[in-house]
């Protein structure tokens, strides 16, 4: 057992996942790296072979996993093994291609649910397929989705609505080194629902990965939001000024 692994992004589930998500991970991906059928270099194959064999033995070991997770800690999690790139390409064979082809004539909006997992691992994808082709869930696919995408948030990236935020952002334009970064922030400065400094760690990672305003444009929509609010003011008074001017030229005329 190694704590410096992240046995979980190996496998592409959650740390909360339940057993029945983990085997259908393993089994899925063990049948995709087996040596008779992938076509990476047998010693990558042999290699992430062990990995996932490593990964399985102690997750889906009760006692195993409890040691595990709590060698690993209970708070914000490091997601680099998640955000690897290009170095972590997901492989052409797939024992699941020919059942998902089925399952999509009948659920496709499932395609849409494994491409947004996908967008941060393709592992966390895969193992979406694999627990809802496995476990028939298809009609619970949509909650299945929108947990997975939530836990692994809160799990790599806190409970800050803004920080959140940022990370889809990042996360649906495939800026992985940036993702790397907020997460490693996250973690080292403990940035929990009410941090004070949320909106210059957003400007900082921004600056330094050369991507878009979006702190900029959250701070844009407040002002906007004032500037609203000033113009309703200044209506208001304006009616008001003209009502009772309206009323005294009355009084006058009487």
């Amino acid at each position: 057992m190694d704590k410096n692994k992240d046995y979980y992004a190996i496998l592409g589930v959650h740390p909360t996942a339940e057993i029945a998500v983990i085997e259908a991970a393993y089994k899925a991906l063990a049948k995709r790296y087996h040596p008779d059928v992938s076509k990476d270099n047998p010693e990558d194959a042999h290699r992430r072979m062990q990995e996932i064999n490593e990964a399985y033995e102690v997750l889906s070991d009760t006692t195993k996993r409890k040691e595990y997770d709590d060698l690993k800690g209970s708070g914000t999690q490091e997601a680099e093994d998640f955000f690897r790139g290009e170095e972590d390409v997901e492989p052409e064979y797939d024992p699941l291609d020919e059942d998902w082809k089925v399952a999509l004539e009948y659920y496709p909006q499932l395609q849409e649910y494994l491409n947004e997992l996908s967008r941060i691992s393709w592992k966390l994808g895969y193992g979406f397929k694999a627990y809802i082709i496995d476990s028939r869930e298809y009609r619970k696919s949509e909650k299945i989705y929108i947990n997975m995408r939530k836990q692994f948030l809160e799990r790599y990236f806190g409970e800050n609505e803004t920080i959140n935020e940022f990370a889809k952002n990042l996360i649906f334009q495939g800026k992985k080194e940036a993702l790397v970064e907020l997460n490693k922030v996250v973690r080292i400065l403990g940035i929990n629902k009410s941090f004070e400094k949320t909106d210059e760690v957003v400007f900082k990672i921004e600056n330094k990965y050369n991507l878009g305003k979006f702190a900029q444009r959250e701070k844009d929509d407040g002002s906007r939001s004032n500037i609203s609010k000033d113009h309703s003011f200044v209506f208001f008074l304006a009616l008001i000024i003209i009502v009772l001017v309206s009323i005294i030229s009355q009084i006058g005329k009487g």
